[in-house]
C-alpha cells in the first residue's frame, strides 16, 4: 500500500489590512517552508499540497501574485512540482472591493441571504445561476482567483463549475 504525503495549508491570507510593503507572515511562512524542507529530507518528496481557502486576504490580483512565488517555491521545497498544488477558494478569496464597487451584486447577495432557511437560500442561489446576467454577475468576484488557479492545474473553476481545460 502505498503512502500519499500531502501538505494541506489553510488560510494563508496573503496581503492582509496593513501589509503594505511590509508581509508580517513572511517569518512563519519562510519556517513552514523549512520545516517542510526537513520533512522532506527524512521522508521523502511531497505527492501533493493541498489548498483550501483563504489563499489571499482580499481577492485581487497583487495578493495572488505574492502567493504564487510563494507556492511555487513550496511546491519547489516539497519535491511535487506546481502542477500537484490544488486549490480550492474560500470566502476572502472573493474580489470584494467589486462587490463594494456594485450596487447590483450587493442587492442579489443581500436577496439571497436574506431567506428564511438554507434551502431556499440555495434555491435562490441555483435559479440565479441558471440566469446570464446574474451568473455572471455572482461569479465575476472570483476571476481572479479562477486566473490564479489556473496556474496551477489544468482545471479550474469558472462559474462556480470545476471543468477540464481542453
Amino acid at each position: 500500500m502505498k503512502k500519499i504525503r500531502l501538505l494541506h495549508l489553510s488560510n494563508i491570507h496573503f496581503q492582509r489590512p496593513g501589509s503594505i510593503g511590509h508581509d508580517p507572515d513572511y517569518a512563519l511562512r519562510e519556517e513552514l517552508r523549512a520545516d517542510v524542507e526537513k520533512i522532506v529530507a527524512a521522508r521523502g518528496a511531497l505527492d501533493a499540497i493541498v489548498v483550501t481557502g483563504d489563499i489571499v486576504f482580499s481577492g485581487s490580483r497583487h495578493q495572488y501574485d505574492e502567493a504564487e512565488r510563494w507556492l511555487d517555491a513550496l511546491a519547489d521545497t516539497g519535491g511535487c512540482g506546481r502542477e500537484m498544488v490544488y486549490l480550492c477558494p474560500g470566502n476572502h478569496d472573493v474580489d470584494r472591493d467589486y462587490i463594494l464597487k456594485n450596487s447590483p451584486v450587493r442587492d442579489m447577495h443581500r436577496s439571497i441571504r436574506g431567506e428564511a432557511n438554507n434551502e431556499e437560500r440555495e434555491r435562490q442561489l441555483l435559479i440565479r445561476q441558471g440566469e446570464d446576467t446574474a451568473r455572471e454577475l455572482i461569479f465575476k468576484p472570483l476571476t481572479e482567483y479562477n486566473e490564479f488557479a489556473a496556474r496551477y492545474t489544468d482545471e479550474c473553476i469558472e462559474y462556480g463549475v470545476v471543468y477540464q481545460a481542453a
